[in-house]
């Protein structure tokens, strides 16, 4: 296949795999791997509703800076969003579904979600040692600054929380 088709560099049946699973142990694996923010995309009638009335799409991992890594390769949010979430969600859509929400997971609790594919621990090794084999892939990845902050935590403070987290800091005495 060429790197037109599967610019992530991984096998075929890999990515086939993945995909049939929602990208759940790919996401794992990059994300214990990366410390970057594990993510899942869910169909939804309201920003509102909780995990167990919504329909998953797709478990993937993102940087701070709108920039997702999954096993399709490397792209913006907006273009993942639509090259990816959008033919995905299109298979699942029900009327009463019709916006995506995107949460942000620690890997515990992304563990306890109602997912149309559970993860599965040999998988997250399967796909941890494709990861770490596919040299060029993890090239493609910025090192996470501060990763002793929890990725989930961090994202709170960088998806629509940003200003009374920046209002907080300069009130701080050390601001």
């Amino acid at each position: 296949m060429n790197s037109k088709h599967n610019p992530a560099g991984f096998p075929p049946a890999l990515i086939n795999h993945w995909e049939k699973s929602d990208g759940i142990n790919f996401a794992i694996a990059l994300a214990r791997i990366t410390g970057w923010m594990l993510q899942v995309d869910w169909l939804t009638g309201s920003q509102e509703t909780k995990e167990d009335e919504m329909i998953p799409v797709r478990a993937y991992v993102e940087t701070n800076q709108d920039v997702v890594f999954d096993f399709t390769g490397k792209k913006g949010i907006m273009a993942f969003n639509q090259y990816v979430i959008r033919p995905v969600a299109a298979g699942r859509v029900k009327p009463d579904k019709t916006y995506i929400s995107t949460r942000c997971y620690q890997e515990e609790n992304l563990l306890e979600m109602p997912m149309r594919v559970k993860a599965n621990p040999l998988e997250i090794e399967r796909a941890t040692e494709a990861i770490l084999a596919n040299v060029n892939f993890l090239k493609l990845i910025p090192k996470r600054q501060n990763p002793e902050i929890p990725a989930y935590l961090a994202s709170k403070f960088s998806h629509g929380n940003c200003i009374p987290f920046a209002q907080a800091l300069a009130k701080h005495p050390s601001g």
